[in-house]
C-alpha cells in the first residue's frame, strides 16, 4: 500500500511539472514583458518557505537573488537564511504569478544526461573555489569533496571507509578534498574544526594526521576535555610551531575560513554530515566501500571531469 501511494504522489509530481513546462514554453516572452516579483510577495513567499522547511523564526528566510528562467516569466528564486546557527540556502521556482512554488522544471529539447553533466560540473566549480586540504592529484579524474563534521560519529564511519579505499589501487586515481561543516549542536566540533584548519596553515601533511586520530579518538573526547587533548596531539606533531599555533586559535584566524566552508556548503543544500560530492555528484552519507566504489565508478564515465573542467 505505502509503495501504490509512493507510485501515484510520484505520477503526481510528473503532471505537475509537466503542466508547469507547458506554461513555461506558453509564457515564453522578452524579459521586458515579465512582471517584477513584488517585495510583498516576495516576502510572502519567504514566508512559506520558513513554515513549509520548518526553518526558527529566530534564522529569518529570505530572498537574495532573483532571476528569470531563460526566455519563461518563470522567477528563480534564492532563499537563504542568514543565522550561521540554522544556515539554511534553496533554490525554488517561481510561477510567473507567483502563487507556485516548485523544486525544479524540466526543459525537455535539453538532453538529460547533458544537463546532468553540466549542473555537476558548475557544482564542482562553485566547491573548488579557496583553501582547503587535500589529498591525491591535483588533475585526477574523479574528485571527492567531503563537508564533514569531526564530533559526526557517521563522519567518523565514512572516514574510515574513505581511507581504506584511498589506500587500494584504485584509490591513487581519486582526489579528496576536505570542507568544515560543524554542527551547533555538537559541542566541541567548532574548536576541532579550527583546531585542524590552524595547523593546516602550517603543514597540510599534519592536518591529515590530525583528521585521522580525531575519528580514532572520537569517543574519548568530550566537551570538558577535548581542547585539552587535541592540543596535547598538536604538540606532539613534527613540523607543529605551537606558539604560532596558539596565537592562531587565540586570534580566531581559522574562524573564517570555518565559517566559509559551511556557507559553500548551504548554498549547496549540505543539511548534515557527512555529505559528499563525487564528480558533482552529491552523495548524503556513506554506508559501506561498495556504496562508494559504485558512485565513484559512474562519475569515471563524465570525460572530460568535473574536477578538471573546475580547474580550467
Amino acid at each position: 500500500m505505502t509503495e501504490n501511494k509512493q507510485y501515484y504522489k510520484t505520477i503526481a509530481l510528473a503532471v505537475m511539472l509537466s503542466i508547469a513546462l507547458w506554461n513555461v514554453k506558453a509564457s515564453a516572452q522578452s524579459p521586458e514583458a515579465c512582471s517584477q516579483l513584488t517585495e510583498p510577495e516576495k516576502s510572502q513567499l519567504a514566508q512559506y518557505v520558513q513554515k513549509k522547511y520548518k526553518i526558527p523564526a529566530s534564522a529569518r528566510v529570505e530572498i537574495v537573488a532573483d532571476s528569470l528562467l531563460d526566455k519563461s516569466c518563470y522567477h528563480k528564486l534564492q532563499f537563504r537564511s542568514g543565522d550561521a546557527t540554522h544556515p539554511f540556502s534553496l533554490a525554488l521556482y517561481s510561477s510567473p504569478d507567483a502563487k507556485l512554488l516548485l523544486p525544479e522544471l524540466f526543459d525537455v529539447s535539453v538532453d538529460p544526461a547533458a544537463e546532468e553533466l553540466k549542473k555537476n560540473r558548475e557544482i564542482m566549480g562553485s566547491l573548488m573555489h579557496g583553501d582547503f586540504p587535500s589529498l591525491g592529484p591535483p588533475n585526477a579524474p574523479v574528485t571527492i569533496v567531503e563537508f564533514a563534521d569531526f564530533q559526526c560519529p557517521f563522519c567518523q564511519h565514512a572516514a574510515s571507509i574513505l581511507k581504506s579505499f584511498l589506500a587500494s589501487p584504485d584509490g591513487k586515481n581519486v582526489r579528496v578534498v576536505f570542507r568544515h561543516f560543524p554542527l551547533a549542536f555538537h559541542p566541541w566540533a567548532q574548536f576541532a574544526a579550527e583546531a585542524t584548519a590552524c595547523v593546516n596553515f602550517q603543514n597540510s601533511d599534519r592536518f591529515w594526521e590530525l583528521h585521522d586520530w580525531i575519528f580514532e579518538h572520537q569517543k574519548s573526547l568530550t566537551a570538558a576535555n577535548s581542547q585539552a587533548k587535541l592540543t596535547e596531539a598538536i604538540g606532539a606533531m613534527a613540523g607543529i610551531d605551537m606558539n604560532v599555533f596558539h596565537k592562531c586559535m587565540e586570534e580566531s584566524q581559522a574562524a573564517g575560513l570555518v565559517k566559509k566552508d559551511a556557507s559553500i556548503g548551504s548554498a549547496n543544500e549540505v543539511r548534515g554530515t557527512p555529505t559528499f560530492f563525487i564528480n558533482g555528484r552529491r552523495m548524503a552519507g556513506l554506508r559501506s566501500l561498495e556504496d562508494l566504489r559504485a558512485i565513484i565508478s559512474e562519475a569515471q564515465q563524465d570525460q572530460p571531469g568535473p574536477a578538471q573542467a573546475a580547474q580550467k
